[in-house]
């Protein structure tokens, strides 16, 4: 069940660490089947204040996994009339992985374009298989806003970076907040300063009040990621276009691609002479 926008805004009140509530004063749960090693909580939720309540979901739904791997949490069937407040938390506190295919060889350190390779056509998207968006839409939650996403992006080999996104609701009528967070697996490599800096440059843009990323009021949706990850796929410009490929790179000699298809990563800086 699709949580409500007072569910939301109830979960992002809450949001601040400090006003999680200690628990030594919560009765336990007396009902059978709200045992700790079936549902994980081991309070009766009836009878605690909301505050209370946020503060157990997030030490339940605390952590991150692949979107392929999302499951409602069995805790709002057996509390209906919560579900819809165990639901909003569960998306405003865990994290949810989605890979990202760059058209950047890592090996040749180069951009390619459709013209050099067809893995181009994958590029720049979510990578969701038709069964697992199959399942996200028997669930609605292609329809969910989720407050924490991570972004792997990758070429169809290896890792590239990964992207962290924290969306923060607004107290005032700007908009979502967003924070990003950039960790490379090429830092420090020269080889790949230009490919760390556009996933840089990408991330930092989606923090811009100014970018419209977000279409929900509490979180990014999927068609807000859609048009997000566009920016993975840069096609070069008619300049970067008409240059021929240079095999040169910062010293390194690539033996392979000694051809004019696609663009190097160093074309945005000047060329070897």
């Amino acid at each position: 069940m699709a949580p409500t926008n007072s569910d939301q805004a109830l979960v992002a009140s809450n949001t601040d660490a400090s006003q999680k509530q200690p628990m030594s004063h919560v009765r336990k749960v007396q009902r059978p089947h709200l045992c700790t090693n079936r549902l994980g909580c081991d309070l009766d939720l009836d009878t605690v204040s909301p505050k209370a309540r946020y503060a157990e979901y997030c030490n339940l739904f605390e952590g991150e996994s692949r979107i392929e791997d999302l499951e409602f949490p069995p805790l709002a069937d057996h509390f209906p009339h919560l579900a819809q407040e165990i639901t909003a938390a569960y998306l405003a506190t865990h994290a949810f992985r989605f890979k990202v295919y760059m058209n950047y060889d890592a090996a040749a350190v180069w951009f390619y374009d459709e013209s050099a390779s067809q893995r181009y056509g994958d590029c720049g998207k979510l990578v969701i298989t038709p069964k697992t968006m199959a399942k996200l839409h028997r669930a609605n939650a292609h329809k969910s806003e989720y407050s924490k996403v991570v972004l792997d992006i990758s070429t169809h080999f290896r890792l590239l970076a990964r992207i962290t996104i924290e969306v923060r609701g607004s107290k005032v009528n700007v908009g979502p907040v967003v924070d990003t967070y950039v960790n490379y697996m090429f830092k420090g490599d020269e080889k790949h300063k230009v490919m760390n800096k556009h996933v840089y440059n990408m991330a930092k843009g989606f923090e811009d009040p100014q970018s419209d990323v977000t279409l929900g009021k509490y979180g990014l949706d999927f068609k807000d990621l859609e048009r997000m990850v566009d920016c993975f796929a840069p096609l070069p410009t008619d300049e970067q276009r008409l240059a021929r490929f240079d095999p040169w790179y910062n010293g390194h000699w690539s033996h392979e691609n000694k051809n004019d298809e696609g663009y190097q990563a160093h074309l945005f800086k000047e060329r070897w002479p």
